[in-house]
């Protein structure tokens, strides 16, 4: 899987402007699914599933991974072309904005259900004397130098968390991640 990729044509941006396929590409980028699979988790039919995911591989979102013969039925395992997906912004038309936004949405909602899902099992007892359990939330205006800057920082950081997971170690202390930014205007 490819670290990154961006999204160069309208029918690319067709095909992820819609919550269900952003829902489909997170429950695969840690690891290859069926569509069975993705549709027992999502608690929908996997002829549904199949269907979008066809969607996504027809515009080169998706790839099978891998595949498997059981009971005489080829099963293919699907993962996102990548990691991160960006959207070139001048393929944002009027004709998709609307359901852009929803899937713009569903794709800043989704991170947040996975940390809130880690934290409702967390054993708390490994947060005691750890140097690195933080939690911040903050809003505030930058201007396009400092938009700049953290930018280069949060590219950095990534670059380093591709990096570390590429080459686990064996024993550890695993960690969850996740971070959200985003410009904003209340509508």
């Amino acid at each position: 899987m490819l670290q990154t990729y961006q999204i160069e044509n309208l029918d690319q941006v067709k095909a992820i402007a819609d919550p269900l396929r952003i829902q489909i590409l997170w429950e695969t980028f840690d690891e290859a699914k069926t569509g069975k699979m993705i549709g027992d988790i999502l608690n929908m039919p996997a002829s549904k599933i199949h269907y979008h995911l066809r969607e996504l591989e027809k515009n080169g979102l998706v790839v099978v991974e891998r595949t498997e013969e059981k009971n005489g039925i080829v099963q293919k395992f699907y993962r996102p072309i990548a990691r991160r997906l960006y959207v070139k912004s001048g393929l944002i038309s009027p004709e998709v904005t609307g359901d852009f936004h929803s899937a713009v949405l569903e794709s800043y909602f989704l991170p947040l259900k996975k940390v809130t899902e880690h934290l409702e099992t967390i054993d708390v007892s490994v947060m005691k004397g750890s140097s690195m359990a933080e939690a911040d939330f903050r809003k505030l205006k930058l201007s396009e130098e400092q938009t700049k800057k953290v930018k280069e920082k949060l590219d950095e950081l990534q670059e380093m968390l591709d990096e570390f997971e590429q080459k686990q170690p064996d024993s550890g202390t695993e960690y969850v991640f996740q971070y959200e930014v985003f410009p904003y205007r209340k509508r």
